[in-house]
């Protein structure tokens, strides 16, 4: 069977977002997100997580998503957002990725999902 290029699975559009003070129509310092690049990934779905929340068993999905690592991504952190399919996920690690003949080429995103943070 021959290999696919990893180029290839590059199919999936996400946005990274990161942490910024606005202000509001008073003129008061407020908290939110904004775009700071739109990439194609592609979206490694690793199953998900089972841990206690209040008492309660909550699942986490947890996916993993490979992006190239451009100059505009150069910069990515664990504390930046990553929005996909209008879901936003917190980073929890970036892992730089060697692909094939492009050493240091990728970033490998590991992503929980938001529960209840949905962005249109």
């Amino acid at each position: 069977m021959a290999r696919r290029p990893v180029s290839a699975a590059f199919d999936t559009p996400i946005a990274l977002r990161r942490a910024v003070t606005a202000r509001d129509d008073m003129n008061a310092p407020v908290e939110t997100w904004a775009t700071f690049a739109e990439v194609l990934a592609r979206r490694e779905p690793s199953g998900g997580a089972e841990q206690m929340a209040a008492g309660q068993p909550a699942v986490r999905a947890v996916e993993r998503f490979l992006i190239r690592l451009t100059p505009k991504v150069a910069d990515l952190a664990e504390a930046d957002q990553l929005v996909c399919a209008g879901l936003a996920y917190g980073l929890e690690r970036i892992e730089p990725v060697t692909g094939e003949g492009r050493r240091g080429r990728y970033l490998r995103l590991h992503a929980t999902a938001q529960p209840g943070v949905v962005v249109e």
